[in-house]
């Protein structure tokens, strides 16, 4: 199946990149933030901002917007993140925010 990403969003396929995000998000997130120890896989990243899309172990995915601190984020709102049920909810969520801006 093929994805229609929203408009700056592309699919992560390179073998490298995909473990240097979910590194990084693992380094920023503290015992307050909602994705502290969970498990993810990166499956999108914007091509004009510092967010990704992360799919977690449950089928659940996180649109997060990363800081690059490369350490723990003192504040549990950072990384910026919000979840979404699945990948559908999500691609709904950025239809919506694109009529809205147009």
């Amino acid at each position: 199946m093929t994805v229609a990403w929203p408009d700056g969003w592309y699919p992560e396929s390179a073998k490298k990149v995909p473990h240097a995000w979910e590194q990084e998000l693992q380094l920023e997130v503290s015992p307050k933030h909602i994705l502290w120890q969970q498990q993810v896989r990166l499956v999108a990243r914007r091509h004009d901002r510092d967010e990704a899309l992360f799919e977690l172990d449950d089928g659940r995915v996180a649109e997060v917007h990363l800081t690059w601190r490369q350490a723990e984020e003192p504040d549990g709102k950072w990384p910026w993140t919000v979840v979404f049920s699945n990948l559908d909810q999500w691609h709904a969520s950025k239809k919506k925010e694109s009529e809205e801006n147009t």
